[in-house]
């Protein structure tokens, strides 16, 4: 008899939490956890690629059965559904290009222009900090990638995310 399906919404290009890897199949650490997790419950697993900013409005609508990539646990996504013990602990970085000498901390930020993912703790912070100037991207790489080219000054992202995309993109 076939395993049950348990369906995960993620973002499939959500480094490194999930991304295609050079075949084309997901690899990353939330794929790895959930592997692990699905031979421990006995079931198969089906991805169902969402945007970041939507993977709490699919879990509440049930198009999918859990939500994966690296979520961020506040007390209003507390409210709508139920979070596992937290597995990492990461914090929030302003990423800026080598050649700004201006921004070195939060009040540097005033007046610039600041880009953070939809959907992430990053948006919610960058709002908090008087003066910036916040740019919402549809994914944390667009925002860097606007940094590269100097279309924003700088971008608020959770650590690993960009440390991972700036190993990437060392430009």
């Amino acid at each position: 008899t076939p395993l049950p399906i348990l369906r995960v919404g993620l973002d499939a290009a959500n480094r490194p939490w999930a991304y295609p890897d050079g075949k084309g199949a997901l690899t990353g650490l939330d794929v790895d956890l959930l592997a692990a997790l699905a031979g421990e419950m006995g079931v198969r697993l089906e991805y169902v690629n969402v945007a970041p900013h939507l993977l709490l409005t699919g879990l509440t609508e049930k198009r999918f059965d859990l939500a994966a990539n690296g979520l961020v646990v506040t007390p209003e996504r507390a409210k709508q559904v139920a979070f596992s013990q937290p597995y990492l602990t990461l914090g929030q970085i302003v990423a800026v290009r080598a050649d700004e000498t201006a921004i070195n901390g939060p009040a540097g930020l005033a007046g610039q222009r600041v880009g953070a993912q939809l959907g992430s703790l990053a948006l919610a912070e960058a709002r908090q900090i008087a003066g910036v100037i916040v740019l919402p991207a549809d994914d944390f790489s667009i925002a860097l990638a606007a940094l590269s080219r100097g279309e924003l000054q700088a971008v608020i992202a959770d650590h690993l995310l960009a440390a991972d995309y700036l190993r990437a993109h060392p430009e």
